[in-house]
């Protein structure tokens, strides 16, 4: 008779018995019928001095150096602070002052496990040895014997243990980096060791056999799990499960309808890998979708049937149908819901024959992946005109006509920012807060994130948010430029970690476009071309269902792409090349307006270099229009703007977090670093001296001179709490202030895509994020999980990225008042109302109605209608004047509100506003806190900054003498317990009158 799967569990005794505690951060193990073991948790990490006795692992000599508890999955410099060895190496300038510790010595992790299974003892199960990532180059030894080496981080290697293992005596695993010359040829985070919004380590990998050169490095350590596996004789082991949709219809330019669309097939590989001895069986694959009573066209079950396979790598493909009756489509947020469905595949073993009185033992394998149904198509014909859709069903190559997203039929204004890595230091990376990273992006109206090609491949809950939130990932390969340390190269190495990484993550509904690499210009006849003919050909090879594109920015292809969905085609990927890196016509990056007005690892000492970099920057203010007469929407020539974004720095919380008290100020409270080429506005300079705040990247000096003025009531050269937080507060708003003036003029133009340089920081400083540094608790003082958000992640919320708004600005010839209400419903039209009111700075906080009028737009994204004011006004002066642009919906929803930006803060005249606040004592139903916030006069960009772990329902808002109620909003129900004590003890709120110009 037929009994269910026996398991044969191994027994495992690690360095402690401390349970996995972030099943976010694992990838998805090699399923078997076997036990899977995971080795996470503390280990041991020894470091000795370079030498030949550390080859065998650092014990040939009995005497370490250093030996510390370690965690995996980790990294080296989070292990040290743990330990106790250093202090948070963000501390002034620890990372710097301690680097000798990381990088001349020869480190060695190492854990101890048994084995008690007979059949891996027996030789009738294989033991696989999985580590899934490892960062930096590391030689692999099970019980001194050398197994292999690692030199790619995002590539999961696998090791046999066959001959290895003593009996059921105690086995070493030992991971040693530094002692062989392993070259990592850039296979690791481009990030790491410094970036224009990075830490600068002046540490870099020293191997001979490097092919592409010294490259910037950081830390190290194991940064995955590492596991075990047992796979049973004649049996397999899943690799990898890849469930590609495709959608069975006509070309859709309009939204479809659950239950009535052409449905979807779903192709289905299972990877395999097969013990010596080969395996049959049969492989049956299922979706959680089922079938519907009635439709016979519903087939969720598939089987191969009999099948052997060979000793090795193997791969089985089915086809699962999903029909319109028995499924709900994906939608990205805003425009409906993400559901998602199962696909499980499971291997049966052929039965053998049993003794008389033994039962048959069925060792199946099963593996899981959800899948969401969406069809997407990167859109660069002009799809509105039927006759050339019919008519290029089948072309090959993409169009210039333009490039944005269409979902499920529907239009789509892609709107959101690049996301770089949330830490240079692994040993703090965390599935929390990457879902809460991803939560704040769609609360703030964001529907794509980019996954920026000089990072990592991300943790499995970013996309699992993504998914479940309805967020959209435009993903760069990990390259960065076309020359470097860290471009492509066409080897066995790299060519395993594309395939990896594309059948680990593909199966994700919210991953809609996978491109090469980040500002490398893919040109024919050059070395670029190997993005083309190797690193998108064999993206192209393992995901058929996806959109390609050669970079980003990217000019399309000539061939290799169906031209409606831009999805491969099995034809050769061919390129136009040339252009610039920032501007590939229909794509485009660009422009930044940079730190500056100090000394500083990057910008220059000149103010001027903030909006006048030589970078095609520029704000003015008003926002200037360059014509109300141009036409909007996607039948007409579009661009998607994938980079563009302003500096700013992070708040006086994260900030002062990193800084010794002395040190709480924009200039550290000493005397600057001498910097190379002060006056090189873009780029990195070689700084020496020992103040802190000239490695935080940028100086905030010039920007606030700008807009804020020479004399207002802060000095930037004072060091204090008090100091440090008037200057961060108006960085901050120089920030947002600025680029929300860049937003309303793109809005203006006939652009599909705004992806904002970027969404977040990687540690405290003056960067280009939204979001501060957010890591878990316990590392860093004055972080928030997931991060905090600045005052321009407000105005994303309030208005910038929201489907509707109306803005006033000026035409930039002549200078004549106008206005615009811009639609980006996805293909939905707009009726509604725009109201703008005005409030005298110096009076009572009674609004005065300056305009309000009924409004209609077509269907968007892309509709746009322009107005003035009533009977040819001017805008109103600034100086003492606030404007408030208010649009309400059909609903009578306030669907976007914000303040129009008459002038510069140095020109804004108020009176001194005493806001204060009271919290509630006790928490909404919801989680949510209520805080009664006051001002007895008209208050302008009032903000609140806390401690305590979430956002704000608003923030750096308007008051006009008056008392509104805000939300504090809990990021997790892990801190809502203490969020109300720290809510009170530690919140303040500032406003511009405060800081103002004098």
């Amino acid at each position: 008779m037929l009994t269910s799967a026996l398991f044969i569990v191994l027994a495992v005794a690690s360095a402690s018995a401390e349970p996995p505690t972030d099943l976010g951060l694992r990838d998805a193990p090699i399923e078997t019928s076997g036990a899977i073991v995971y080795l996470d948790g503390e280990w041991t990490a020894s470091a000795m001095p370079p030498s030949p006795d550390a080859r065998d692992g650092g014990h040939a000599s009995g005497h370490a150096a250093l030996n510390i508890s370690a965690r995996v999955p980790g990294d080296l410099i989070t292990d040290l602070q743990r330990a106790g060895v250093i202090p948070d190496p963000w501390l002034d300038l620890t990372w710097i002052q301690k680097s000798a510790l990381w990088t001349d010595n020869v480190w060695t992790y190492s854990t101890q496990f048994t084995v008690a299974s007979a059949a891996v003892l027996a030789g009738d199960s294989t033991l696989l040895l999985v580590l899934d990532g490892v960062k930096m180059g590391a030689t692999i030894r099970l019980n001194g014997h050398v197994v292999g080496s690692v030199s790619d981080q995002f590539l999961r290697y696998t090791f046999t243990a066959v001959g290895l293992l003593p009996g059921t005596a105690a086995n070493r695993l030992d991971i040693t980096f530094g002692v062989d010359d392993i070259a990592e040829d850039g296979r690791f985070m481009g990030c790491s060791g410094g970036w224009d919004w990075a830490p600068y380590s002046y540490t870099t990998t020293n191997s001979s056999n490097a092919t592409t050169g010294a490259a910037s490095t950081f830390s190290k350590g194991v940064w995955k799990s590492v596991y075990l596996v047992e796979v049973p004789k004649a049996t397999v082991a899943i690799t990898h499960l890849t469930p590609h949709t495709k959608y069975g219809g006509v070309y859709p330019v309009e939204p479809l309808v659950d239950g009535d669309h052409g449905g979807f097939t779903v192709n289905v590989t299972a990877h395999l890998w097969v013990p010596p001895g080969g395996a049959s069986g049969s492989l049956a694959v299922s979706g959680s979708w089922g079938s519907t009573t009635g439709d016979s066209r519903g087939n969720a079950d598939a089987s191969s049937g009999a099948t052997s396979l060979p000793a090795g790598d193997s791969k089985i493909s089915l086809q699962l149908t999903a029909t319109a009756a028995q499924i709900k489509l994906w939608w990205p947020v805003g425009v409906g819901e993400q559901p998602l469905y199962n696909v499980t595949a499971t291997w049966t073993p052929t039965p053998t024959e049993p003794a008389a009185t033994t039962a048959i033992v069925v060792n199946t394998a099963t593996a899981t992946r959800r899948l969401g149904f969406r069809v997407f198509a990167l859109v660069t014909i002009n799809d509105t005109d039927a006759a050339y859709v019919a008519a290029n069903a089948s072309a090959d190559g993409t169009e210039k006509h333009g490039m944005f997203f269409r979902v499920n039929g529907a239009a789509i204004y892609s709107r959101g920012a690049n996301m770089v890595p949330m830490d240079e230091l692994e040993g703090r990376m965390d599935g929390l807060a990457h879902r809460i990273l991803v939560k704040s992006s769609a609360d703030a109206g964001m529907n794509t994130l980019r996954v920026w090609g000089g990072g990592i491949f991300y943790p499995t809950e970013f996309y699992e948010a993504c998914d479940e939130y309805g967020v959209l990932v435009y993903h760069d390969m990990q390259y960065n430029g076309g020359s470097g340390p860290h471009v492509a190269m066409a080897t066995s190495t790299q060519e395993a970690e594309l395939r990896h990484q594309i059948r680990r993550l593909s199966h994700h509904p919210s991953i809609v476009l996978w491109d090469s690499c980040n500002e490398c210009v893919v040109t024919p006849n050059t070395t670029t071309i190997v993005y083309a003919t190797f690193v998108m050909t064999i993206v192209a090879q393992e995901d058929q269902s996806r959109v390609v594109w050669p970079s980003s920015p990217g000019p399309g292809w000539i061939s290799g792409v169906n031209r409606l969905y831009v999805t491969p085609n099995g034809s050769p990927l061919t390129v136009h090349g040339g252009g610039h890196i920032w501007n590939q016509g229909i794509e485009s990056h660009a422009p930044y307006q940079l730190g500056s007005g100090w000394p500083t690892v990057n910008g220059g000492v000149k103010d001027g270099c903030f909006d006048n970099a030589g970078t095609g920057n520029g704000v003015s203010v008003p926002v200037s229009f360059s014509s109300s007469e141009a036409p909007g929407g996607v039948a007409y020539k579009n661009i998607y703007a994938s980079e563009f974004g302003t500096g700013g720095s992070s708040s006086f919380e994260s900030m002062s977090g990193t800084l010794s008290p002395q040190h709480w100020g924009l200039h550290g409270g000493m005397a600057p670093d001498n910097c190379s080429e002060p006056k090189m506005c873009l780029g990195e300079h070689t700084c020496t001296g020992e103040n802190p705040m000239t490695q935080r990247n940028y100086g905030c000096d010039g920007q606030i001179r700008l807009y804020w003025g020479n004399q207002t009531a802060v000095d930037l050269t004072a060091t204090g709490a008090a100091s440090f937080k008037g200057q961060t507060y108006q960085c901050q708003l120089v920030q947002a202030f600025v680029l929300k003036n860049v937003y309303e003029a793109r809005r203006a133009k006939n652009q599909f895509g705004h992806l904002i340089w970027m969404l977040n920081e990687i540690w405290p400083t003056v960067g280009w994020g939204s979001l501060e540094y957010g890591p878990p608790p316990g590392y860093t003082p004055g972080q928030v999980r997931g991060g905090r958000w600045k005052p321009i992640h407000y105005f994303y919320k309030r208005s910038l990225m929201t489907d509707v708004m109306a803005t006033c600005g000026v035409l930039s010839k002549g200078g004549k008042p106008q206005c615009y209400l811009s639609n980006h419903r996805a293909s939905r039209p707009f009726a509604g109302t725009v109201t703008l009111t005005t409030y005298d700075h110096f009076g009572n906080g009674a609004g005065k109605q300056l305009l309000h009028t009924n409004m209609s737009l077509p269907q968007g994204p892309g509709a746009i209608a322009w107005f003035g004011l009533p009977d040819g006004q001017p805008l109103p002066l600034g100086n003492e004047t606030a404007l408030i642009s208010t649009v309400h919906d059909e609903q009578g929803v306030v669907v976007s509100e914000h303040m129009v930006q008459l002038v510069t803060p140095k020109f804004i005249r108020v009176p001194d506003a005493t806001v204060s606040f009271t919290i509630s004592d006790v928490a909404n139903t919801d989680g949510t806190i209520d805080i009664a916030v006051t001002s007895d006069k008209v208050a302008l960009w009032v903000t609140l900054t806390t401690l305590a772990q979430g956002r704000f329902s608003d923030n750096a808002f308007f008051l006009p003498a008056t008392t509104t109620t805000i939300k504090f909003v809990p990021f997790s129900i892990v801190t809502a317990t203490d969020d109300l004590a720290l809510l009170k003890a530690s919140l303040r709120a500032e406003d511009y009158s405060m800081y103002r110009s004098l």
